[in-house]
């Protein structure tokens, strides 16, 4: 599956006034992935310009 959308990086301000961010991806995705509400283990790696998400 090739595609790609537009996402908008939400950032949270939390009560210790820490931010941490959060970012969705479509759930057909998530699906392609491997993920499920019982399985949401991935890993995050950063290269030069690119995040890239994988399933554990």
């Amino acid at each position: 599956m090739k595609e790609s959308r537009k996402a908008n990086m939400i950032f949270s301000k939390s009560g210790n006034h820490s931010i941490t961010t959060k970012i969705t991806i479509p759930v057909p995705w998530a699906k392609e992935l491997g993920f499920t509400t019982d399985n949401r283990t991935g890993t995050l790696e950063i290269n030069e310009n690119k995040i890239i998400l994988k399933k554990d």
